[in-house]
């Protein structure tokens, strides 16, 4: 299985929330959700990789825009950032990612802006993902709803990068550093597909047949567990 492949299964499993979906369907089967999924996620593969493409260079002006100085970030959100979204995800950039990861690393900040901003730019052209104009199969739509574990995905886009580029391993800590490159690259195919009626259609049909749980359970069941957590680790650290 290809590197892209894998990419595609990984990152539409994290948006349907597919490891719900599978837990879900244990009473009901697996074959039902397919057979939703056949009648309204009706994408093309060469869909999915164009908005896969599209937001992966997104994703990384979005970083690039994080990453410039603050004094120079309002010229180049007017020159580059063309939406509220990319702006939104690219001031999270400085204080989430970038600050901690420079102490971390015990790096120069200006010389590590300089060099990730101008590598960001570039890799931004760069084209990664290309699919058939073919529908889904059976099989393709099983192994989305069933994957499990991590849908982490920055090693796979870095595989990729690196087929065309060479990387500086400093850039390349940087967007492994909390899961950047993936996080940001999910961040704007949700944005891409939340729009699109298609998507839309699925997400309401999985969750009629109470197969995927409302986002606001989704966060409630999350937000649950963070707290049992922490209850845990406290009481662990107490005794």
């Amino acid at each position: 299985m290809s590197n892209t492949t894998t990419l595609f299964r990984k990152g539409l499993s994290s948006l349907l929330n597919s490891a719900i979906i599978n837990i879900l369907a244990k009473s009901t089967g697996t074959e039902r959700v397919v057979e939703l999924l056949k009648e309204n996620f009706t994408f093309t593969a060469a869909q999915i990789a164009k908005s896969f493409q599209d937001s992966y260079s997104y994703a990384l002006i979005a970083i690039s825009a994080g990453l410039v100085s603050p004094e120079q970030q309002r010229n180049f959100w007017q020159k580059f950032i063309s939406s509220s979204v990319e702006n939104e995800f690219s001031q999270h950039i400085e204080q989430d990612y970038l600050q901690p990861f420079i102490q971390l690393q015990d790096l120069s900040i200006a010389e590590f802006r300089q060099i990730a901003v101008e590598q960001c730019n570039l890799l931004a052209r760069q084209t990664l993902f290309q699919a058939d104009n073919v529908l889904f199969t059976e099989a393709e739509l099983a192994s989305i709803i069933s994957e499990i574990g991590t849908f982490a995905i920055t090693d796979l886009v870095l595989k990729l990068m690196q087929t065309q580029s060479s990387l500086d391993k400093r850039l390349v800590a940087f967007f492994k550093y909390r899961e950047l490159l993936g996080n940001a690259i999910l961040f704007f195919l949700y944005e891409r597909l939340r729009k699109e009626p298609r998507f839309e259609k699925t997400l309401a049909a999985l969750q009629r047949e109470d197969l995927l749980l409302d986002v606001r359970e989704i966060k409630s069941i999350v937000q649950t567990t963070k707290a049992k957590l922490n209850k845990a680790i406290a009481t662990e650290q107490i005794s």
